[in-house]
């Protein structure tokens, strides 16, 4: 009886957590006004259990100076026995973990430190709160997930506000020929990767709730680095990373001072400073991407490139592209780009640098604004049976599904709001406009799969049955 008790319990858990994938309206009324849900972030109405004995094989953590067992032996296998409070904590410098760290349902409280609390992780660390914390550089819980690390079960309740310079000189800035983004900022990790082919990190079951501002100011130095910025609200930066069950809720606020930064190349001044901002990963070099919603509302100001997507910003890749199945946006994106033509925004992806995105099985539902605009993706990916549903406002080019053409769009709808389906045209005979009434209705969606996938929620709007089940 008990057994069956705690199984209706987390299925309602998860119900209240995630039902905000769909919407509030009431028949009848538009799909875009300010009356749609916002994915559910309180704190869960039950205790979880918590280990009462250290385990065989294990060293209880009891207080914050017995984080010192893991710096010093970081192979080891942990876990926390009671909330550990770090308010009289000064100057913490990171841990790594190449071990386990089994959080036992524990919170790490008041943690306000200029360092994250792990700077590395290729290891595993589970069922662990962070709470009423803030971070100054970067994710105030990890730097960085690489080779087989694991995140499974955190959740991260977090601000973060990390000021910028960057350094000019007669508008000449040097930049690096390797790519990869120079300031990583994630809500949980700031930049996960894979050491080779044997390994992929892993994050599964995650939250992050919080608000991150970065606010990046042009100075006059004499010396120059590369300064690409990428924001997420999970991760910064990923290089072969697996993403799923995880949820992401707050505002990501980016602002910029100071001139246009450009590079001369060849002879033309070519766009120098990018910024990839993402509700879940802002930018990617390959990432899978599954059951997982997003409702950060996204806002920048900048003086430069700009990309942001609800699910994914950046996908800059060598070989096979992202993959993003049973995804969901309901995050409000607003961009303006003062001093470039390149401002894009999507609702599930922005930019496709290269190998196309395989978006499957996703829906938008946020409000995007910006210079381009697609519900779906703006440059070329590979859809099918997707659908959006949001207002689209593009000063230059708007897209109800896609901006550019692909190769490969089928079984997607939209909701019909004077848009073409892919702004650069192109045929595509499963690819529908519906009334706000036929969205409304399971038979207007040829090819969604409403026995595994898809439902229809309480708003008679199509939500995803098996989104970010833990």
């Amino acid at each position: 009886m008990k057994k069956v008790i705690s199984i209706l319990l987390s299925v309602t858990i998860v119900f209240m957590l995630f039902a905000g994938c769909t919407s509030s309206n009431s028949e009848g009324e538009t799909p875009n006004d300010e009356s749609d849900n916002k994915l559910v972030t309180e704190e869960l109405p039950a205790e979880p259990a918590h280990k009462t004995e250290v385990p065989d094989g294990y060293v209880g953590i009891y207080s914050v100076d017995d984080f010192e067992y893991i710096r010093t032996t970081p192979k080891g296998n942990y876990i926390l026995m009671s909330d550990i409070d770090f308010s009289n904590t000064k100057d913490w410098d990171g841990i790594k973990v190449e071990g386990n760290v089994d959080g036992n349902n524990y919170s790490i409280k008041n943690y306000n430190q200029n360092e994250a609390l792990f700077y590395k992780c290729s290891g595993s660390i589970k069922d662990l709160t962070m709470s009423n914390s803030s971070g100054k550089n970067g994710s105030p819980f990890c730097n960085e997930i690489y080779n087989s690390g694991t995140f499974t079960n955190l959740k991260i309740n977090a601000d973060i506000i990390v000021e910028l310079t960057t350094m000019k000189y007669e508008d000449v800035i040097m930049h690096s020929s390797d790519y990869e983004p120079s300031v990583c900022i994630g809500g949980i990790v700031d930049t996960a990767y894979r050491g080779s082919d044997d390994y992929e990190p892993n994050i599964a079951s995650c939250s992050f709730k919080g608000d991150i501002t970065v606010n990046y100011k042009q100075i006059q130095e004499r010396s120059q680095t590369e300064q690409d910025v990428s924001v997420g609200g999970i991760v910064g930066y990923s290089n072969h990373c697996n993403v799923s069950n995880c949820i992401a809720a707050g505002n990501i606020t980016y602002k910029e001072q100071g001139n246009k930064a450009i590079i001369e190349e060849n002879g033309y001044n070519t766009i120098f400073h990018q910024v990839y901002l993402g509700g879940i990963v802002a930018d990617t070099t390959v990432s899978k991407v599954y059951n997982t919603a997003n409702n950060i509302d996204i806002k920048a100001t900048t003086n430069c490139a700009v990309y942001a997507g609800g699910i994914i910003g950046n996908s800059d890749v060598i070989g096979d592209g992202p993959q993003i199945a049973q995804c969901c946006n309901s995050g409000d994106i607003e961009l303006k780009s003062r001093d470039t033509d390149v401002c894009q925004a999507g609702g599930i992806c922005a930019r496709a640098d290269s190998y196309l995105p395989v978006i499957t099985d996703c829906y938008n539902s946020g409000s995007i604004a910006a210079q381009e605009v697609a519900g779906i993706s703006v440059n070329s990916a590979v859809i099918s049976k997707c659908y959006n549903k949001g207002k689209l406002s593009g000063s230059k080019a708007t897209g109800s599904l896609l901006v550019n053409k692909s190769e490969s769009v089928e079984y997607s709808y939209y909701l019909d709001a004077g848009f073409p389906a892919i702004y650069d045209g192109g045929k595509y005979p499963t690819v529908k406009a519906l009334s706000s009434e036929a969205m409304q209705n399971q038979e207007s969606y040829e090819g969604f799969d409403f026995e595994d996938v898809w439902t229809m929620g309480t708003d008679n709007y199509p939500t995803l049955s098996h989104t970010l089940t833990q």
